[in-house]
């Protein structure tokens, strides 16, 4: 009677099982907490709770341990006979007999579901303020740096033409100018970088995707960066069908191709080539949804294997000189991340070497809600 009220009245769970796991007993703590009854847990497996957050090899790790007469502790995942998610902190030891032989396993379990979520939360928070501490740190970069280098350029410059007694002449002057135009563009594509990455950290861009031929938003793309292209002799090939469609947001897509091929550009020498091209479909394994996979490969200097490692982290600096020393941010990367997150997609580097580089991302055909395909 002691044994029996006082499992009757322990907060904690508390199962015995058979020595092949099948449940014998469960007491009340048990059935508050995950909904079965003893009469629905006897004759069946600890395996009522299981939740598959957990793979294979814990729950055998776990087993030999207890067959090996030994006692296991550790924190499991569960579910409740309503579906719901909840965290316990488990002792789980056979019961030996005089020979060493075991005949039950007895299971004490607590809920810790609460303070696993506060933990969770205090970790979440802490990787959040990391974020906001690099994503702080890279903007006023930009501003000591990449704002300061250009206007410094348009002030002398100015300043110089302004001024009379340089008396320049016409080569000198075209010089000049030459400069200014070059510092008046770069400072332009920074600050729409700048505004667009800012937008998007603050939330303030909008996500409205809607059905898009792939061919408009790649050939548009090339279009506006054709004279860039063309100053270096580049050629752009793009190989893309003409009935391939993406569900996406057209603007978020625009800039991910805007910044893929002027990067490509930007790193590939004079002559070279640029490829475009829509390389498979795949399912993703996030939504089981249909996606574009696009490729943008250049003919360029390739990418360090140190910084491929950082090229999509705020934290790190990624900006270098292209093969005419053009000069970036470091921001057009991370910018084509998080708009390619937000369509549940993927962006890598898929080879990089000292004769080219291949970015890819992948872009959906269709809205998650949508059965049919269009492609």
């Amino acid at each position: 009677r002691l044994f029996s009220q006082a499992l009757s009245s322990s907060p904690a769970m508390v199962i015995i099982t058979d020595k092949d796991g099948i449940i014998e007993y469960v007491n009340p703590a048990f059935t508050e907490i995950t909904g079965y009854r003893l009469d629905e847990a006897q004759g069946k497996t600890s395996n009522l709770l299981k939740s598959d957050y957990h793979n294979d090899a814990f729950f055998s790790n776990m087993w030999d341990t207890i067959t090996n007469g030994l006692e296991w502790t550790g924190e499991i995942c569960n579910k409740k006979k309503n579906g719901e998610i909840f965290w316990e902190y488990a002792s789980i030891a056979p019961l030996k007999n005089d020979d060493g032989s075991f005949s039950h396993i007895v299971s004490v379990m607590i809920d810790i579901t609460e303070n696993k979520n506060s933990t969770d939360k205090i970790k979440k928070y802490n990787i959040e303020l990391q974020e906001l501490n690099a994503t702080k740190d890279k903007f006023f970069s930009i501003i000591a740096h990449d704002l300061r280098n250009p206007l410094s350029v348009l002030m002398t410059s100015t300043e110089i033409l302004a001024n009379p007694e340089y008396e320049l002449n016409a080569a000198e002057t075209q010089d000049f100018s030459v400069e200014i135009h070059k510092s008046s563009k770069r400072l332009y594509y920074l600050l729409e970088n700048l505004l667009t990455w800012a937008r998007s950290q603050t939330g303030r861009i909008e996500f409205t995707p809607n059905y898009h031929l792939a061919k408009e938003l790649i050939e548009s793309s090339i279009s506006i960066l054709a004279p860039n292209a063309s100053a270096k002799n580049i050629q752009i090939v793009a190989d893309i069908p003409d009935d391939a469609v993406m569900y996406c947001d057209d603007n978020m897509i625009l800039t991910v191709l805007r910044n893929l091929i002027s990067n490509a550009i930007k790193f590939t020498p004079i002559n070279g080539t640029i490829e475009v091209k829509i390389d498979k479909i795949i399912t993703s394994p996030k939504n089981w949804n249909k996606y574009l996979q696009i490729s943008v490969k250049d003919s360029g200097v390739g990418i360090p294997e140190d910084v491929i490692n950082n090229i999509f982290k705020i934290d790190a600096c990624n900006s270098t000189l292209g093969t005419q020393n053009e000069k970036g941010t470091g921001l057009g990367l991370i910018i084509c991340k998080e708009f390619i997150d937000k369509h549940q997609g993927d962006i890598w580097v898929e080879n990089s070497t000292a004769t080219g580089t291949v970015f890819a991302f992948t872009v959906p055909m269709q809205s998650n809600l949508a059965p049919e395909i269009l492609l």
